[in-house]
């Protein structure tokens, strides 16, 4: 939908929240056929028409951008909030925000393609369908395999690749997190403007899959990415996961124990910075049952690598 198209729709929204009739918004403007014309996209209303009935709503053009915005900004907060209740599989929670954007138009093309992944995540997470049935659907959405030599990829392109790697691992099945691997680590373009943030988990669920399979050395290759991913779009929240994953691969591979020591070092301090006390004990917890440290072990090594810092 073009831009102007959502601007007309947003401004007939506003007009019906101030209970103003078409008749007397659009008197000495345009004709109601042109009203419902520009509304439907048939045609582009001109700057000066738009202007007119911004003015008549008692609005600058500025002050009408502002709301334009605001509440795209205040969907995508919402679909954002979604898209996280059904990666943790919290189904009532999302299912209120989703039942809440029923019949609502929305403002930007960017949240209208978060709601319509959303949708379909929701769907198939809680569904009963089978593993095939799953990655059919997510398949036709993003036409995978075909997908798989694309040189652009968008965040639901990512997202659903993600999804169709996990399952197909179940059945020892590898084509897509192989080229999320080479989509990751090399010069291949996936970022878009709300998906930066998105990014680090989507590398902790590749290293896992990796390391589920065996292949130790590119699970390693890969948290050592995410970890420099994180540092460098600011965003702490897989440090925590991605140490942990990236010391684990360095003990299977028979690492110096130093290595992998730090990597437990900055596992608990950037648990201890970025998250709670019950994050920072789920880590000791795996740490202990993994490598046998003790919490007190665990905490030299962070007195060791942080020693102005703790």
């Amino acid at each position: 939908m073009k831009i102007e198209t959502m601007y007309f729709y947003h401004l007939d929204e506003l007009r019906e929240d101030n209970n103003i009739n078409i008749d007397d918004f659009i008197e000495d403007i345009c004709s109601k056929r042109q009203y419902w014309r520009y509304k439907n996209g048939e045609n582009i209303c001109p700057q000066v028409r738009l202007s007119k009935f911004i003015e008549r709503l008692e609005l600058t053009n500025s002050e009408f951008l502002n709301y334009f915005y605001r509440k795209e900004l205040n969907e995508f907060e919402e679909l954002d909030k979604l898209y996280k209740y059904i990666q943790a599989n919290e189904y009532k929670k999302a299912k209120i925000i989703l039942d809440s954007f029923e019949n609502v138009h929305l403002t930007g093309y960017e949240t209208k393609s978060l709601y319509e992944l959303c949708k379909l995540l929701f769907n198939n997470t809680f569904s009963k369908r089978t593993i095939e049935q799953k990655i059919r659907n997510y398949a036709t959405f993003i036409d995978y395999p075909g997908v798989l030599q694309k040189s652009y990829y968008s965040f639901r392109d990512i997202v659903l690749l993600v999804e169709i790697a996990a399952f197909e691992a179940k059945q020892n099945r590898y084509d897509a997190v192989n080229r999320l691997y080479e989509i990751l680590k090399e010069d291949i373009t996936y970022v878009s403007g709300n998906s930066r943030f998105y990014m680090p988990t989507v590398f902790v669920t590749v290293v896992k899959i990796y390391g589920s399979s065996g292949d130790i050395q590119k699970a390693l290759d890969l948290s050592q990415e995410g970890i420099q991913y994180s540092k460098y779009v600011q965003d702490s929240r897989a440090l925590p996961n991605l140490y942990h994953l990236s010391a684990i691969s360095k003990y299977k591979l028979g690492k110096a124990e130093s290595e992998y020591q730090s990597d437990i070092a900055h596992c608990i301090f950037s648990a201890l910075v970025s998250h709670s006390v019950d994050v920072y004990q789920t880590y000791v917890k795996l740490i202990h049952k993994v490598f046998g440290y003790t919490e007190e072990d665990i905490k030299n090594f962070v007195l060791d690598a942080f020693p102005s810092k703790t």
